[in-house]
């Protein structure tokens, strides 16, 4: 239950962040201590967390189904449209 609300916050501030890179999105908590990185990996959305300069979460495929159908694949980091 922790990982599916950490994982939705995270989310969350994902959408809500304007930052965007050409190939990897970085989403930092305000202290800076906090990293999120969204990138493609295998042609697939991919994530990482970091905290203190120290991986706590190793890059891992991001997977979003509704209604278990996948809506994830295929899409690419970017400028939101």
């Amino acid at each position: 239950m922790k990982i599916k609300l950490t994982t939705c916050c995270l989310l969350a501030l994902l959408f809500a962040s304007s930052v965007v890179a050409v190939d990897t999105t970085y989403i930092q908590s305000p202290d800076k201590k906090v990293v999120f990185r969204l990138f493609q990996q295998n042609k697939q959305l991919a994530y990482s967390v970091g905290l203190l300069n120290q991986t706590v979460i190793e890059p891992s495929v991001l997977r979003m189904t509704i209604d278990g159908k996948p809506v994830s694949e295929g899409a690419v980091a970017g400028k939101p449209l």
